[in-house]
C-alpha cells in the first residue's frame, strides 16, 4: 500500500470520527489527535514533493501530482474542522515524534535509497477500507436525518441490519432501516406503524453532496412534505379499461409513459389492443384477426402482444401509404410548376382559317391583312378590292369602288 493511499484512508477515518463526535457519540480523542498530527505532517510532505519544480528531483508524474493537490485541498477543510471539534471536546493534537517527522530535502541518491514502505506495525494498524467506508457512509446518511431535526431514539442491530427510530418535534416518528449490501447501502424509511416504506440506495465512493442530495430528494422531502409525494390514486380496472378504450392511440402512448402502472395497463393489456384492432377498418387487419380467432378455436395459444403487433404493423403501413401519396402530390405539383415556367412552352392558340371561311366572324374582322396575296385592302369598301384575295372581285362589294394603285 502506497503512502498516498494510507494518507487518504487516514483522512477518511478522521472525517468519520469527526462526524461521530458531531452526532453526539463518543470517540477516542487521543487516537483522533494522533491521527490529525501524523496525517498533517504526511500531507505536507506529499505536497512538498508534488510541488517540486526541478525535473531531476521530481518524484511523481502529472496525474499523481494532481491527486496530491486534491488531497491537500481536502485536508485543508477536514483538518481545520477536526482541530476545532477536538479542541471543543477537550482534546489536543499529538504531534509526531522526531523519528516520524518528515525528513528534510536530501540529494536524490540518498532519497532513492530510503525505503518507501513503512514499518509492519504501521501497516497492521491501518483500518480496513471497506468497513471504514461503509461506516462513514452510514454516519453520513444518519447526519442528513439529524440535520433536518430528527433525533435518534433507539438502536437495534439484527444480523447486519441497523434499525433506528427517529423522532421530530413537529413531525411523526419514523423508522429507518440501514441494510449494507457489499458496496451499497440501502436505506428504508417509513412512518411508524406504516407498512409502505420508501427506499434509497447510495454507494461507497459517491461524493458527499451527491449522497446528501439523494437522501434529501428520495427520503426526507417526501416525509417532511407529504403533499409532494408522487402517488397515483387507485382506479378500478373496469373504469380504467373503459377510459383507455376511449382514447386515441397517441393519447394511449402518452398515458403509458406517465408511470409503470399505467404502462402495464395500457401497453401490456391484450384486451385493450383487441378493442383497438376491432375498430380498424383495414381489410388486412380484419383478415389477420379472423386468422387469430381461428387458431384460438383450434386450441392454439395466441402469443402475448399479438394484437398490439397487429396495430403497430397497420400504423406503419398507413404511414407509408400517406408518405407515398404526399410524395406523389409534391411531384405532380413540381411537374406542373416546371411546365408553366418553361420558357420554350408553346401556348395553345385559336385555330385560324382562310379568309371568308366559316371560321371568320365577318364584318371588319374578315379584312385581309396587308400584303396577303400581294394586294392592299380597299379603303372605300368593306373588304378587299377586286384584285385582292384569291384573284377575284373584292368581298362584300368592295370591288365596285375606285381603285388606287
Amino acid at each position: 500500500m502506497t503512502e498516498f493511499k494510507r494518507t487518504t484512508q487516514a483522512v477518511d477515518e478522521i472525517e468519520t470520527l469527526v462526524q461521530t463526535l458531531l452526532d453526539g457519540s463518543s470517540a477516542d480523542l487521543q487516537h483522533l489527535g494522533s491521527l490529525i498530527g501524523s496525517t498533517g505532517a504526511t500531507v505536507e510532505k506529499l505536497s512538498r514533493k508534488a510541488t517540486e519544480t526541478d525535473p531531476a528531483r521530481q518524484t511523481y508524474g502529472p496525474q499523481m501530482r494532481e491527486k496530491i493537490r486534491s488531497l491537500d485541498e481536502r485536508w485543508a477543510t477536514v483538518g481545520s474542522l477536526a482541530r476545532n471539534v477536538l479542541a471543543q471536546k477537550g482534546g489536543h493534537v499529538v504531534e509526531p515524534s522526531a523519528d516520524l517527522a518528515p525528513p528534510p530535502p536530501q540529494p536524490q541518491a540518498r532519497r532513492v535509497a530510503v525505503p518507501s514502505e513503512p514499518p509492519a506495525s504501521a501497516v497492521s494498524s491501518a483500518p480496513s477500507a471497506p468497513t471504514l467506508r461503509m461506516d462513514a457512509l452510514m454516519h453520513l446518511v444518519h447526519g442528513v436525518f439529524v440535520g433536518h431535526g430528527f433525533e435518534r431514539e433507539e438502536n437495534e442491530d439484527r444480523h447486519g441490519i441497523y434499525r433506528l427510530r427517529y423522532v421530530h418535534q413537529q413531525k411523526p416518528p419514523i423508522v429507518v432501516v440501514y441494510v449494507p449490501l457489499q458496496r451499497h447501502l440501502v436505506t428504508y424509511v417509513s412512518l411508524e406503524g406504516s407498512n409502505d416504506p420508501i427506499k434509497a440506495t447510495v454507494q461507497i465512493g459517491m461524493p458527499v453532496p451527491a449522497v446528501q442530495a439523494k437522501i434529501d430528494y428520495l427520503l426526507l422531502y417526501p416525509l417532511l412534505y407529504r403533499q409532494n409525494l408522487p402517488t397515483l390514486t387507485s382506479t378500478p380496472p373496469e373504469a380504467l379499461f373503459g377510459s383507455i378504450c376511449c382514447l386515441s392511440m397517441p393519447a394511449m402512448a402518452a398515458l403509458g409513459a406517465t408511470c409503470r402502472g399505467m404502462a402495464t395497463s395500457v401497453l401490456e393489456d391484450d384486451l385493450v389492443w383487441l378493442r383497438v384492432v376491432m375498430t380498424l377498418p383495414s381489410r388486412q387487419v380484419q383478415d389477420e384477426l379472423a386468422s387469430l380467432k381461428q387458431r384460438e378455436e383450434n386450441g392454439e395459444v395466441v402469443p402475448n402482444g399479438a394484437y398490439k403487433i397487429m396495430v403497430r404493423t397497420e400504423v406503419h403501413r398507413l404511414r407509408r401509404e400517406a408518405e407515398l401519396e404526399r410524395r406523389m402530390r409534391e411531384e405532380e405539383a413540381r411537374a406542373r410548376r416546371r411546365a408553366f415556367e418553361d420558357p420554350l412552352r408553346m401556348d395553345p392558340r385559336r385555330p385560324g382559317g382562310f379568309p371568308g371561311s366559316p371560321l371568320i366572324i365577318g364584318g371588319p374582322h374578315d379584312l385581309h391583312p396587308p400584303g396577303f396575296g400581294g394586294r392592299r385592302p380597299n379603303p372605300f369598301g368593306g373588304g378587299f378590292d377586286a384584285g385582292g384575295g384569291f384573284g377575284g372581285g373584292g368581298f362584300g362589294g368592295g370591288g365596285l369602288g375606285p381603285r388606287f394603285y
